[in-house]
């Protein structure tokens, strides 16, 4: 039991260390077009159009065998004229880039 504990807690850390470089990532995205986030990161798993803007959502999703449990990444891009506006990201599993592993 104290070896998971360890591990899990060694895990959490890892995981913490790398979510505000992920934040850089996605928020670099920001003022660039529609057309090259496709391209960077392929086509999204969900879009959504509400008035003047779009939203534009990529999952990830995967079990860790060790941990037990489903990690998850739902990041969404928010549009507006075309261009990146905003971004939010949620999730236990937000620390590597989306689309790209």
């Amino acid at each position: 039991m104290k070896k998971s504990f360890i591990i899990v807690s060694l895990l959490m850390l890892a995981a913490c260390a790398t979510e505000g470089e992920y934040r850089n990532y996605v928020y670099s995205h920001i003022g660039m077009s529609e057309d090259d986030l496709i391209i960077q990161l392929g086509v999204p798993d969900k879009r959504h159009t509400s008035a003047d803007k779009k939203f534009f959502e990529y999952k990830e999703s995967e079990y860790n065998k060790v941990l037990k449990m489903r990690l998850t990444c739902e990041t969404t891009y928010i549009l507006k004229n075309g261009f990146v506006e905003d971004v939010t990201f949620r999730g236990n599993n937000c620390t590597k880039y989306p689309k790209l592993f």
